[in-house]
């Protein structure tokens, strides 16, 4: 009994370090564990939103091959369940980098095997300055993600080479200036609903329609375009309903242009009304002066505003701004909403 009671009093300083020492090791086992936690939940997001972007690229991309879609439905399909397994940061990491290359090499056996069809010409997109008989490009492939243009018969309204004389401004109330965090929503409030326009009545709903639609290969040029933004400009394709992202300030639809100078960098849903010949032009000169056989000529301008902000690391903000325009022929003026709009999309890169 006495040995017993001395082995206890004995083992009782011992006991007494030890339990600090333990408690210590737990501590510092639960930080590791809520750090991890917090990695896997910031690689796991951007895993997430990359599988988002390129879901969104195959609902838009409608020329692609039903082979095609099914191999991309099942690559997302894939990634999704992989999405839901638990994974470090590092194989999150290597799990979206092998789902980026595989997308990729899909895209580009597509682009391969598609044989290049010319794109019939439309009256404006082969309208040049001095001139309207001038032919667009004999064919314009979507950067980067093989698309080829549908070749559909619909009433052009692209803007041409700028125009050696100054723009005409369309007369807009004073009413017309947005704030920042609301668009649109002091015109909204001065402009009676009974005078709205069919135009105004569209450009209302026009909120956030944008989607990116941007390739895989595009990144260099997305990060290029977030460091130095005044470098490009964005053009409403009015054929193939998207957004152009352009080196330089030429208008994408000139004769001469060198169409490896731009790429699909967004387009439209939720806009069914944005089609034929009413399309998406400048916010703040939406109409513009050229010479056409020798007469000046009233012209829709489709060369969008935009500004770029929130930019971090991995990703930035791209905001831009525009009218509602309506071409009603070649010697009558076209229309413009009084009302703006804007859409606001992120870029993951």
């Amino acid at each position: 009994m006495r040995k017993g009671l001395k082995f206890l009093l004995l083992l009782a300083p011992i006991t007494t370090l030890a339990t600090p020492i333990l408690a210590a090791s737990c501590d510092k086992k639960e930080s590791n564990q809520e750090k991890n936690i917090k990695d896997d939940s910031k690689e796991k997001k951007e895993f997430k939103e990359r599988i988002e972007q390129e879901e969104a690229n195959l609902k838009s991309n409608l020329s692609l091959s039903e082979k095609v879609k099914k191999e991309l439905e099942a690559l997302i399909k894939d990634a999704k369940d992989k999405l839901e397994k638990s994974m470090s940061p590092k194989e999150f990491n290597k799990t979206k980098e092998e789902f980026n290359k595989k997308i990729e090499e899909i895209k580009k056996e597509e682009t391969k095997n598609k044989p290049e069809v010319p794109k019939k010409p439309t009256d404006s997109e082969s309208n040049n300055q001095g001139g309207g008989t001038n032919k667009p490009e004999g064919n314009s492939m979507t950067p980067g993600d093989g698309k080829e243009p549908k070749e559909e018969k619909k009433p052009e309204t692209e803007e041409s080479n700028p125009p050696a004389t100054p723009p005409t401004i369309q007369p807009t109330p004073p009413s017309e200036a947005m704030p920042s965090d609301q668009p649109g929503k002091e015109e909204h409030e001065e402009i009676n609903e009974k005078d709205l326009t069919e135009l105004d009545k569209i450009a209302k709903e026009l909120n956030d329609i944008l989607i990116n639609a941007s390739a895989i290969e595009d990144l260099e040029e997305l990060k290029k375009l977030k460091d130095n933004s005044s470098a490009y400009s964005l053009w409403y394709s009015s054929v193939e309903r998207n957004i152009l992202l352009v080196k330089g300030d030429k208008s994408p639809f000139a004769k001469d242009f060198d169409k490896d100078n731009k790429l699909v960098l967004f387009a439209l849903q939720k806009a069914d009304q944005i089609k034929d010949n009413i399309q998406l032009v400048n916010d703040k000169n939406p109409i513009i002066e050229v010479n056409d056989d020798d007469k000046k000529q009233k012209q829709l301008s489709n060369k969008l505003d935009f500004d770029i902000t929130k930019k971090e690391k991995n990703k930035f903000d791209i905001t831009l701004k525009y009218k509602v325009g309506k071409k009603l022929g070649k010697e009558i003026d076209p229309e413009v909403s009084k009302l703006s709009n804007q859409s606001t999309i992120t870029i993951t890169l």
